[in-house]
């Protein structure tokens, strides 16, 4: 199928390029309003690319690639302006170990552009960054300039766009972030103003053709760098029409409705016993860790600063916590004479509230903890019933 790749013009919206690339790579570019190009996408896929200066395009680092839509709002949350709960996050491929495009948007920005487009008929299949769409020559950059803008791609999922004033700044900000390339490829559009960048990196100024969509490789839009139609965003199937035996599958969705209502009962349950095991897993995380501010998921963020512990174990005041934690477990004989309750850890120092069945257990745990090297003080005795609660600080001697 062929493909047809869209952008606005950066200073009239309603102007339209486009280009359209047949299977053989032959290319028709185009220019002309939304009507224009819901003709030239006739038995063709549409790309949209969007104005790069409305998305952040970054790297992370997340382990577990299983937990990556999760975790890596909380991984970008200094480098972000709004809400994460506002922001759409979209994903592009990487090797093993290797860190992980990530572009971020506004959910709303997004939503907007989509809506512009349906109310045309339109719907792409793609949505990426503009800069993305640049040629990119190994170790090389690419900057193209425009009337008022420029757009700079740095990587295969990395770039930026900006105004002229503040281009020049936040180009030598990006290159400091990664390996400086050995050359500047810089196509200059015919209105372009200002001074092309170059930062003491030799640069090789290249015509640009009258629709920057002729510079798009061939055989891009096969082979995406980044796609932001991702989760919620994602493309729907168009749905098929019904077919003759459309009354037989109603029947047979109401009865399988009316096989599962006697489940309803049950799953509100579930969910009622998930909601109290996901406050409970809070506050141990609050307990645990006095400094942070919020939990929205605390079994990630537990997981999250855990690892960052191992990572940490051979030095430092945070490094002493697993240290520690295995100290007062070793020191337990048998759950039944003594269990933890509560754990705070700040400043290099484990507080650990035990239910014990003796104040003798609690000396005796107390004695065992020091025999490792460690420094601990029996702070609290309160005998209940036959069981006692105390107070144990631990933490390395001085």
């Amino acid at each position: 199928m062929d493909t047809v790749i869209a952008r606005q013009h950066p200073l009239d919206p309603t102007h339209l390029q486009w280009r359209r690339e047949s299977s053989d790579d032959s290319v028709r570019l185009g220019e002309g309003g939304f009507a224009e190009l819901a003709q030239a996408c006739e038995n063709a896929r549409l790309l949209w690319l969007a104005p790069a200066e409305d998305i952040l395009l970054t790297e992370v680092n997340i382990a577990n690639r299983r937990e990556l839509r999760r975790a890596a709002p909380y991984a970008l949350e200094d480098e972000l302006a709004d809400d994460i709960d506002r922001l759409h996050f979209a994903f592009g491929k990487a090797a093993a170990n290797a860190p992980v495009p990530v572009a971020v948007i506004g959910r709303e920005r997004l939503a907007g552009w989509l809506a512009v487009l349906a109310d045309h008929g339109l719907r792409p299949q793609a949505v990426v960054p503009d800069v993305l769409a640049l040629p990119l020559a190994d170790a090389h950059a690419s900057i193209l300039l425009e009337d008022g803008r420029g757009l700079v791609r740095t990587g295969p999922a990395r770039g930026l766009a900006a105004d002229r004033d503040t281009l020049d700044t936040l180009l030598a900000t990006e290159l400091e972030a990664s390996a400086a390339p050995e050359r500047l490829d810089v196509w200059r559009c015919a209105e372009a103003t200002g001074d092309t960048p170059r930062l003491g990196i030799p640069v090789e100024e290249r015509r640009c053709p009258n629709n920057p969509l002729e510079l798009v490789p061939a055989g891009w839009g096969r082979q995406l760098p980044l796609n932001l139609l991702q989760g919620e965003f994602r493309p729907r199937r168009p749905a098929r029409r019904h077919a003759p035996w459309w009354i037989a599958a109603a029947l047979a969705g109401a009865w399988l409705l009316l096989a599962f209502v006697q489940d309803v009962t049950q799953l509100r349950e579930l969910d009622h016993l998930k909601t109290g095991y996901q406050d409970a897993m809070r506050q141990i995380y609050f307990d645990t860790f006095p400094d942070a501010r919020r939990a929205p998921d605390p079994r990630l963020l537990m997981e999250q600063r855990l690892e960052a512990l191992r990572t940490d174990a051979g030095g430092g005041p945070s490094g002493s916590l697993l240290v520690l934690l295995d100290a007062v477990g070793a020191a337990i004989p048998d759950p039944n004479a003594a269990r933890i309750v509560s754990l705070r850890f700040r400043d290099g120092r484990l507080d650990v509230e035990l239910d014990a069945a003796s104040a003798a257990m609690l000396e005796e745990i107390k004695q065992t903890v020091e025999t490792g090297g460690l420094r601990a003080s029996l702070q609290s005795v309160d005998t209940q019933g036959n069981r006692v609660t105390g107070r144990i600080n631990v933490e390395r001697a001085r």
